[in-house]
C-alpha cells in the first residue's frame, strides 16, 4: 500500500510542485498537516481527492488506502484492503477494454449495412 509521502514525491517527481510549502498549499493544509503526512500520516478525503486528481489516479483507490491505513481494527483494514482490489480490479479492466475497443471500432465498418 502507498503512503501519503509516497504520493507526496511522486507529486515532487512531477517538478511543478516541488516544496512541501508549495504541496500543502495546493491541497490547502498547513506545515504541521504535511509534516504528519511525511512521517505517516495519511491525508483526509479532500486532499485525496486534490491528489489523486494531480496525479491522474482513482481518487476512490487513493481514499481507500488512506482508509486501510488508519483503520483501527483487522476487520476495518481488511475491508479497505478488499475495496483497494476491487477498485484495481476494475481499472484493470477498463484498461484492457482501452486497448483492444480501437481494434473492434476500426473493424465496425465492415458490417454497418446502409
Amino acid at each position: 500500500m502507498k503512503t501519503a509521502s509516497y504520493y507526496i514525491n511522486e507529486i515532487k517527481k512531477k517538478g511543478e510542485f516541488t516544496s512541501d510549502y508549495s504541496i500543502a498549499k495546493m491541497l490547502g493544509v498547513n506545515r504541521q498537516a504535511m509534516t504528519g503526512y511525511k512521517k505517516g500520516g495519511n491525508f483526509n478525503d479532500k486532499a485525496a481527492f486534490i491528489v489523486a486528481e494531480y496525479l491522474d489516479i482513482d481518487p476512490l483507490l487513493l481514499i481507500a488506502e488512506m482508509n486501510a491505513q488508519r483503520a483501527r481494527t483487522a476487520e476495518d483494514s481488511g475491508f479497505w484492503k478488499l475495496q483497494i482490489k476491487k477498485i484495481s480490479n476494475c481499472a484493470a479492466t477498463v484498461f484492457g477494454l482501452s486497448l483492444t475497443l480501437p481494434l473492434f471500432v476500426s473493424e465496425a465498418h465492415q458490417y454497418i449495412l446502409c
